[in-house]
This record gives structure tokens, sequence and C-alpha cells, in this order.
């Protein structure tokens, strides 16, 4: 009995060595499609497709997407809970083909299936990003970022919190951001939305106050995350114009308005249906060392409002400029 035993046991742990040992030559031969790095949120992933090989003129676009998940929608005339309608996400894509950017900074994206799924789609189509990144807070609305470029590492800030009138208050959204290795320069893209005036009182002032606040916040953490003195530029939905009360919250990074226009030179990117006005909430801020690398003002690209009430922006980044700073 012993014998037989000690038989079925030898033959059991050669069968499990065995299949570890085809697992590790599998791994070996088939790597990993997921790329993990420590800060990440969902993480970084990496599917397959190719890397940009050169990264020395960058194409940088921020576009808030509009609801890029299930939510509040009147479909039929009723109103229901439900995904972004085929209709805005095909014309979403085509928008996006046009523009071309290397990387994409999102506002209004929905959990990680979404933004797979986005990933996904523009991969079909032949515009491929093997990296994106997706802030973890569980949220309705979150940030995300899709690079044809392989950051160098991610900064997922979604849990900034700050003094507000006496309480403890949390950045709905943070930021999210990613450093790049460009012709030997590194640099930084981080995108941004701050609170919105929806459900606001009238003692609110808008929230603009606390956007105030929450602007404050984010230039002290991505000073803790990078230092100063860096090559930066954050683009999003600052749901409100700029001003100088806003960018003077901004006093470690010392981030500057990018000029903007669109084939009209209007400035414009968010449409507000129901008052039927238009207005400066999407932007570009920039540091003083990105600037070097700054040849235009940024362009709005004339979408229409039909996949979202914003309009994308885009900036083109030129590293093989030479710079003294």
């Amino acid at each position: 009995m012993r014998r037989g035993k000690s038989n079925r046991l030898s033959k059991k742990r050669f069968l499990q060595g065995l299949i570890v040992l085809v697992l590790w030559a599998l791994w070996s031969v088939f790597p990993s499609e997921i790329y993990k790095q420590s800060q990440s949120t969902e993480d970084l992933e990496l599917v397959n497709a190719t890397e940009k090989i050169s990264s020395e003129v960058v194409r940088v676009c921020t576009w808030n997407v509009r609801n890029y998940s299930v939510a509040g929608r009147r479909i039929n005339g009723k109103y229901v809970q439900a995904p972004k309608p085929e209709v805005e996400k095909k014309h979403l894509r085509n928008v996006l083909k046009k523009i071309n950017p290397d990387v994409l900074m999102i506002q209004e994206m929905g959990d990680i299936e979404f933004l797979r799924e986005l990933q996904a789609d523009l991969a079909r189509e032949n515009l491929k990003y093997p990296f994106i990144a997706l802030t973890r807070y569980d949220a309705p609305s979150r940030l995300a970022i899709l690079s044809k470029i392989k950051p160098v590492q991610i900064f997922d800030c979604c849990d900034i919190k700050f003094k507000f009138r006496g309480d403890n208050r949390f950045s709905p959204r943070g930021t999210l951001g990613m450093a790049f290795d460009s012709n030997g320069v590194r640099w930084y893209s981080f995108a941004t939305h701050l609170k919105s005036a929806q459900g606001a009182r009238k003692s609110d002032e808008n929230f603009a106050p606390f956007r105030f606040a929450e602007m404050k916040a984010i230039d002290a953490r991505i000073v803790k995350e990078i230092g100063k003195d860096n090559p930066i530029i954050m683009g999003g939905d600052f749901n409100q114009e700029p001003n100088s009360q806003l960018l003077k919250n901004l006093k470690r990074l010392k981030l500057q308005l990018l000029e903007q226009s669109d084939k009209w030179g209007k400035s414009h990117s968010y449409f507000w249906s129901k008052k039927n006005v238009y207005f400066m909430y999407d932007f570009f801020l920039v540091s003083d060392k990105m600037q070097n690398y700054i040849s235009n003002k940024a362009t709005i690209f004339d979408a229409g409002f039909i996949a979202s009430d914003h309009r994308p922006i885009y900036v083109d980044l030129d590293f093989r400029k030479k710079t003294q700073n």
C-alpha cells in the first residue's frame, strides 16, 4: 500500500512539474500584454500594436468626450440610463482619425471597459494606442490618457485632498499624468477636469472658489510628484474661462495659458445648448520650459457638437528644438 501510494505521489508531482514547465515555456514565447507600473490606476495597458518609433514631434490633444459611459440620456422621449450612443462614438472616432494625436487626454471617460472599448475600436480603424491609463477612483466620470508613445511613468492623482472653508474636501477627479522622454527631453502631460457649476446654489458662487482651491491642490500635488521647473503641458476641461484668479493658484508650477483658436479665429470650446451660448472651458496650460517646444498656438478642431458638447483641442510639440534652459 505504501509503495503504491508513493508511486501515485511521484506521478502527481511529475505531472505538476510538467505543467509548470509548459506554462513557463508558453510565457517565454508569448510575452504578457499587460505592462504595469506601481503608479498605475487600472494599470498601464499594452496591446498588440506597434509603438511610435519617433517621438521628436508629438501631437497632444485634449477632449471632454461627454459621458463615454452609462449615463442619463433622453432616448425616444424618455430619460434613461444608457451607454453612449453608437452615432456619437462613430463621430468621435472619425474626428480622432483626422486629428491623429500621439497623446490623447480625455475627460468624462467611464470605467476601464469603456476605455478598452474605445482603444479597440480605434485600433480596428488603424489608429492604435498601445498605452492607456485611467484614474482608479470609482466614479462615472474619470480621466484617461491614450498614447502611441511608451510613457516612462504615470501619475494617478485622483486622491487629492484639501481644506475648503474649514472642511476637508476631495477634488472630484484630481489629475492624471504621464512622463515621456522625447529626443532626450523628459516632459510631462497632465489631464485635468475641474468641478463644474452644476448643482451649485447662489451661495456656492458657481463653485468658482472651490475650483480655485482645487487648482491650488493640484498644483501642489504635481510639484510633489515631479518637482518644479519641468516641461509640462496640462490640458482639460476647467469648467470656466481662463482668468488671472484661476491661474494665480498655480504658484509653484507657474503654468500659463496657451493661445488657441479654430479656423475662424474663435477660441470657444464648449456649447451650452440650454442657453445657446459658447464658452472657452477647454484649454492648455504650459510651463516656461514647455514653451521652448511649441511653435504655434493650439488648434480647436471644428468637430461640431455631435460626439460631445465640447470641441477637441490639439497642439504640436517639437522636441527637435534645442534650448539653453
